[in-house]
């Protein structure tokens, strides 16, 4: 059948515009693939300078990065020797480096270099040693414990490793511990002279308070402030530096909130026995052989009736074969009670005539003087054991002190070759007996 003209025309033209619009998207796919090509390749100009100028980058990072890796490396087998010659060989290698550096350099030698702490630590000393003002070390009035197993060491460590001479540090405490900083320095300022008894608790009450109930030294009160401004006016100083506790407890927070090792503690510190005063007139008239006997209320052994029933059973077994000398002073100078002693022919005290001024020098000399040291486990027990004298001490809260306290002090007496610290929890006093016999108080 012939198809109309009309309908051949429509099939000419509709085989015209098939070709034109093939040509046509052949072309505009060619514009397309030029572009996109066009594009690839500018993206890939772009990403290869980038890779480029990240790969400069990253080999001045990496260097920068081997060359800290490698000087960390060799700090830390460096601590690694000196640990295990403290450890194994029991040899004391003092601080890593001493003196300190001047240049700046000062922060990358120590260790812990990345707390903020050790950097003000850093900053204070560079200040310190460049300068030669009188610098207070203090002023000290809280926890006998934590001065004597940080704070002092702490001191130590500072001194030594800075270089600095024992004539330009001052110590600034109470209770007459001058024989504690001897070794430190000859200066000795006592607190208690510049303030009578009732006048100190009053202001350390109100530091408490002013520190929502903390006893620990962790800022500059007013009550500072106020000692460092009748110690410069008593001695006419002009300028002087402060190395404040405040300092150390910032720098062994992470140590006692557990976000760092021991080795945080024992870097910063070099603890050293001891030497018992003799010039206490507290300390005349006692036994030539005894005890001392030292029981008062702290968080781990409370003040109730069962703890009194076993201080008293306790100093009656030891007054069997040894005199006992009561360390209760009858000062309220802290927040700890004393036990009180029942009265035997072999009970002797030192609380008569005895002057807040000179408490603590007068139970120093007594404690080391003694065969042994019984009774409360707490800061005040380290007495004992930093003059070689064995301690047996008692708590009935375990859950209520600190074990890493212990830890410390246990390891430092082992590496001094100080006395024996033995700690018993009170529940456990019948098992002693069992084993040892009924002289041991159940």
């Amino acid at each position: 059948m012939k198809l109309p003209l009309f309908v051949w025309n429509s099939r000419k033209r509709l085989r015209a515009l098939r070709w034109v619009f093939r040509d046509r998207a052949r072309e505009l796919w060619r514009w397309v693939e030029i572009l996109i090509r066009h594009r690839i390749l500018r993206s890939i100009r772009r990403l290869t300078n980038r890779l480029t100028q990240l790969l400069r980058l990253t080999r001045k990072r990496a260097r920068r990065l081997f060359v800290e890796t490698y000087r960390q490396g060799r700090k830390r087998f460096r601590y690694a020797l000196r640990h295990i010659a403290d450890e194994w060989l029991d040899v004391d290698t003092g601080p890593v480096s001493a003196p300190i550096r001047l240049d700046g350099g000062v922060r990358s030698e120590l260790p812990f270099g990345w707390l903020p702490a050790v950097q003000e630590l850093a900053d204070f000393m560079v200040a310190a040693r460049s300068g030669n003002h009188p610098i207070v070390v203090g002023p000290w009035f809280t926890e006998i414990g934590f001065e004597l197993l940080y704070w002092i060491p702490f001191v130590s460590w500072f001194k030594r490793y800075t270089g600095i001479h024992r004539d330009r540090l001052v110590v600034v405490s109470r209770g007459g511990v001058s024989s504690w900083y001897e070794p430190l320095t000859p200066h000795y300022v006592e607190l208690l002279d510049f303030f009578d008894t009732e006048e100190y608790a009053a202001l350390n009450k109100k530091r408490v308070l002013d520190q929502d109930g903390r006893q620990k030294h962790i800022t500059w009160s007013a009550f500072d402030q106020e000692i460092l401004n009748r110690v410069k006016q008593a001695l006419g100083w002009r300028t002087f530096e402060v190395l404040h506790p405040a300092l150390m407890y910032r720098l062994f927070d992470p140590f006692w909130m557990q976000r760092a090792s021991l080795d945080l503690v024992r870097s910063y510190t070099l603890p050293y026995l001891l030497s018992t005063p003799r010039t206490s007139a507290g300390a005349r008239n006692l036994p030539t052989d005894y005890v001392a006997v030292k029981f008062y209320e702290n968080d781990g052994f409370p003040y109730d009736q069962s703890n009194q029933k076993l201080t008293s059973r306790i100093i009656r077994s030891i007054t069997q074969e040894h005199d006992v000398v009561i360390l209760n002073t009858g000062l309220c100078l802290d927040e700890h009670a004393d036990f009180l002693p029942e009265h035997h022919s072999r009970i002797h005290t030192i609380s008569e005539g005895l002057d807040a001024k000179s408490n603590l020098e007068t139970q120093t000399q007594v404690i080391g003087g003694a065969s042994a040291y019984v009774g409360t486990y707490g800061g005040f027990s380290y007495l004992a054991p930093f003059q070689g004298i064995d301690a047996f001490t008692i708590y009935s809260e375990p859950e209520r002190f600190r074990f890493d306290h212990m830890e410390l002090a246990l390891r430092t007496f082992a590496r001094l070759g100080g006395g024996e610290l033995v700690a018993v929890d009170s529940s456990k006093m019948s098992l002693l007996g069992m084993g040892l016999g009924p002289r041991v108080p159940g």
